[in-house]
C-alpha cells in the first residue's frame, strides 16, 4: 500500500481519528473497550498541532505504532468529542504479535468488527464507532477496486464492465431494495461480496453437484411458491459467484456462460408475479417480505372478502364482481397492514388475476352464485 502524503489541513473538526487497514482487509482495533473511548482510536484536537501530527503521535502512544499518513478523508461525523474526522494511516513497520499483545490491539475483519461494535453498543459512542468502521470499509474497497482496475488489460476491462452491470442487477433484485438502481460498486459492493462468501461455502460443500442439478431441474417447472423463489435466488448467487471465479481466471467463455445463466434466472425471478401486478411485487419487497409470503397474505385477504360479499348473480361478469369487492379488499389490506397497490386499476387487476387463478376463489363463486 503506497503512502500518499497530503498537505497538513485542519478541517476545523474538534477530534480526529486514525485507522489502519492492512492488505488483507483487516482493521486494527483495541482488544478491550475499557482501554479507551471505543475500539477505534480518536483524539481531541489541539490547535497547536496539525491533525496529521495528532494522529501520528496518538497512534505511537496508544498503539505503539510508527505510522505515516495515507489520506486525510473528507467529511465529519459527530462523536462524544464533537465533530470527528478520520485519517487513514499505515504502519512504517508492521507490528509484531508481541507488540499487539503489549498495547492491547488486534487485526479484525470488517464483519467481525461490526459484530463487536453492535455487541458493545451500550459501552461506547456507537454511532462514531460504526461510522469509522463503515468509512474504513468503503475506503478499503475503493482502494482495492482502484488497484485491481489499474492492473487490468483491455480484454479484462471489457468483461469487467459487463460483470459490474450484472452485479448491480443482482444487487437490485436480491437485496430487496426496489429503489436501488446500482451505485457503481458492482462487484465490490458489500452485498455482492457477501453473496460470494456465502455461495463459495456452498460450492465447497459435499454433494454440491447433485444439489445444484436438483435445483436446476426444479426451476425448469415455473410455479408460484416460496421454494421456487428461493431456488432461483440460490442459483443466481451460485452462478454469479462462478462467473466471478471465471472472470478472475480470465476464462472468458465459461465466464460468459455463467453470466448468461445469471441473466436467465434473473428474468425468471422478476417474472414470478409479474402477471399479478408490478406494484405488488415492488411493495412486497419494500415491506421486507418474500414475494411468495406477501402474495399469500394478500390473496388470503382477497378470498376472505370474496366469501363475505356473496352471494353473487350468475350473470355477473368477473369484472363486475371485482368492482363490487374492490373497496372492501382495499380496506381489508389496509386493516391488516399489508402492502398493496394504491392505484385502483392496479388493485382491480390484482383481484381479477387472483380470482381467475385461485381454485378456492373459483369454488366460492360456484357456491355463492
Amino acid at each position: 500500500m503506497k503512502s500518499v502524503m497530503p498537505s497538513a489541513v485542519n478541517f476545523g473538526a474538534s477530534a480526529y481519528g486514525g485507522f489502519i487497514v492492512n492488505d488483507s482487509g483487516r482493521i486494527l482495533m483495541r482488544k478491550d473497550l475499557q482501554l479507551g473511548h471505543g475500539y477505534f482510536f480518536r483524539w481531541r484536537h489541539d490547535s497547536h498541532v496539525t491533525p496529521e501530527q495528532l494522529v501520528i503521535s496518538g497512534m505511537h502512544t496508544e498503539a505503539g505504532l510508527d505510522v505515516e499518513i495515507v489520506e486525510v478523508l473528507d467529511g465529519v461525523c459527530f462523536c462524544d468529542m464533537g465533530q470527528l474526522a478520520n485519517i487513514v494511516v499505515q504502519c512504517v513497520t508492521p507490528p509484531s504479535e508481541v507488540a499487539c499483545e503489549e498495547f492491547g490491539v488486534r487485526w479484525v475483519g470488517f464483519d467481525k468488527a461490526q459484530k463487536l461494535i453492535f455487541d458493545g453498543r451500550g459501552e461506547m459512542d456507537f454511532d462514531a464507532e460504526l461510522v469509522t468502521l463503515n468509512t474504513a470499509r468503503l475506503w478499503y474497497m475503493n482502494r482495492r477496486k482502484s488497484d485491481i482496475e489499474s492492473a487490468m488489460d483491455s480484454d479484462h476491462k471489457v468483461h469487467y464492465a459487463r460483470f459490474n452491470i450484472l452485479c448491480d442487477e443482482v444487487h437490485n433484485e436480491l437485496s430487496r431494495c426496489p429503489n436501488f438502481a446500482g451505485n457503481g460498486d458492482g462487484v465490490f459492493s458489500s452485498f455482492i461480496q457477501s453473496v460470494f462468501k456465502s455461495a463459495a461455502r456452498q460450492i465447497m460443500s459435499d454433494g454440491f453437484e447433485e444439489y445444484l442439478s436438483d435445483q436446476i431441474g426444479r426451476v425448469k417447472k415455473p410455479k408460484r411458491s416460496k421454494v421456487y423463489e428461493n431456488d432461483l435466488r440460490n442459483l443466481i448467487c451460485i452462478f454469479i459467484t462462478a462467473a466471478y471465479d471465471y472472470f478472475s481466471l480470465k476464462e472468458y467463455d465459461q465466464f460468459s456462460a455463467a453470466c448468461d445463466r445469471v441473466s436467465g434466472y434473473l428474468m425468471l425471478y422478476r417474472g414470478i408475479y409479474v402477471k399479478t401486478s408490478p406494484n405488488i411485487w415492488a411493495r412486497a419487497v419494500a415491506g421486507g417480505y418474500g414475494q411468495a409470503e406477501m402474495r399469500k397474505k394478500v390473496v388470503d385477504a382477497i378470498i376472505h372478502v370474496l366469501a363475505l360479499k356473496g352471494p353473487y348473480r350468475k350473470r355477473n361478469r368477473l369484472d363486475m364482481i371485482v368492482d363490487k369487492i374492490c373497496d372492501d379488499v382495499s380496506a381489508a389490506l389496509i386493516e391488516k397492514q399489508l402492502s398493496h397497490p394504491k392505484d385502483r386499476d392496479d388493485l382491480r387487476h390484482l383481484i381479477n388475476i387472483t380470482i381467475s387463478e385461485n381454485k378456492k376463489a373459483q369454488n366460492i363463486l360456484k357456491e355463492r352464485c
